[in-house]
C-alpha cells in the first residue's frame, strides 16, 4: 500500500480501513475463535471507548479526567462493598494482568521495605 498522494474524505478513509485492515483482522467475536490473551470486547465497553476518545480523557491525573476519576472511585466503592471490605479501603483499575501483576509486586516490595525499616517517610530520610 503506497502513501496517498491526496487527502481522503471520511468515507474513503473508512473504505480503505476495511479493505486494508479489517477484512483480514482476527475476528475475536467469531464463534470458532479461541481468544488468546485478548477476549471479545463488550458493546458497552466499545461505547465507553468512543466517549473517552471523543472527549480526550486520560486517567493520568484528576485535571485530565475528573468525571472518569469519580466513576472509577464510585465503582471501586461499590465493588468494595460487594466483597465486604471495610469502608475506606481503596483501589485502582488497571489495563490488564501484566500491569496488575507489576503493581502487586511493587506494593509487596514497598510493604516489605516499610516493615523492615528500610523505607522511611520523606521527613526521616537522610540527606
Amino acid at each position: 500500500m503506497s502513501s496517498p498522494s491526496r487527502v481522503w474524505g471520511n468515507q474513503a478513509a473508512i473504505e480503505r480501513a476495511i479493505e486494508y485492515f479489517l477484512k483480514d483482522s482476527l475476528s475475536v467475536h467469531h464463534p470458532q475463535c479461541v481468544a488468546h490473551l485478548h477476549c471479545p470486547s463488550l458493546v458497552v465497553s466499545q461505547a465507553a471507548e468512543v466517549l473517552i476518545n471523543a472527549t480526550n480523557q486520560s486517567m493520568d491525573s484528576w485535571d485530565q479526567s475528573p468525571s472518569a476519576t469519580i466513576i472509577e472511585m464510585k465503582l471501586i466503592e461499590w465493588l468494595r462493598a460487594q466483597v465486604g471490605y471495610p469502608a475506606g479501603d481503596a483501589g485502582v483499575f488497571t489495563s490488564g494482568g501484566t500491569q496488575s501483576n507489576l503493581m502487586g509486586l511493587m506494593l509487596a516490595r514497598r510493604c516489605l521495605l516499610r516493615s523492615s525499616g528500610a523505607l522511611h517517610p520523606a521527613g526521616r530520610s537522610a540527606g
